[in-house]
């Protein structure tokens, strides 16, 4: 329970930063899923992917379920944030 605790504070920490961060990874538009972040040039939030590796799921199902998202973003992203994550 402890960990699961520690996941939600970094991904709450990581959405916070992620309106810093200056990419091309990311979406922030208020007229898109009101404005919470996704993929660029997709519909799928960045917390699906936080989703996922919550619940054990690999980075290929995550793809696989989500076709617009590109493995070079998704990867891109992840390297992006490894500096944000205590």
């Amino acid at each position: 329970m402890h960990d699961k605790r520690i996941i939600k504070i970094s991904i709450l920490t990581l959405i916070i930063n992620i309106k810093s961060m200056k990419t091309n990874i990311i979406n922030i538009d208020s007229e898109t899923l009101s404005g919470k972040p996704v993929f660029k040039e997709t519909r799928v939030p960045i917390k699906n992917l936080f989703d996922y590796i919550e619940t054990g799921e690999t980075l290929e199902t995550f793809l696989k379920d989500f076709p617009s998202v590109t493995k070079v973003k998704a990867v891109s992203f992840l390297k992006s944030t490894e500096q944000n994550v205590p």
